[in-house]
């Protein structure tokens, strides 16, 4: 099989998954809506359907974690157990104060390369015009 074959391939196999997970999200809302609370066991496919609970999940005021932190002598530890979400400057900073944040943020950010991957992608509009 010749290398432009496995990327056909590679291609119709992402295709379908996309198919699959567009249904599988259908059917999981068609048993959820209408009440589906049993355990169905299917051996020969080895997986079973059940409804499960959801994840809690838990915010946390950042800034009183911090000041208990800081009065706890544990401040070393703060910046071990937060991160920083680069999107979130133009989502939660003030648009005034967003340029002074973005430069502290670049300033102080250690870029690493990522690795090589194969990857398969919708084709652009760019794409279109040049196999048309």
């Amino acid at each position: 099989m010749s290398l432009k074959e496995k990327a056909r391939e590679l291609a119709e196999i992402t295709v379908k998954i996309e198919e699959l997970s567009i249904r599988e999200a259908e059917l999981k809302k068609e048993l959820f809506d209408a009440g589906y609370n049993d355990i169905e066991l299917f051996s020969d496919l080895g997986r079973k359907v059940i409804l499960t609970e959801g994840r809690s999940q838990a915010e946390h005021d950042i800034m009183n974690v911090l000041k208990s932190m800081t009065d706890q002598g544990l401040i070393a530890e703060f910046p071990k157990i937060t991160k920083i979400i680069q999107s979130y400057v133009t989502e939660k900073v003030d648009i005034e104060k967003q340029p002074l944040v973005t430069s502290i943020l670049l300033q102080n950010a250690k870029i690493s390369k990522g690795e090589k991957s194969i990857s398969c992608r919708k084709m652009t509009k760019e794409d279109l015009k040049k196999v048309s």
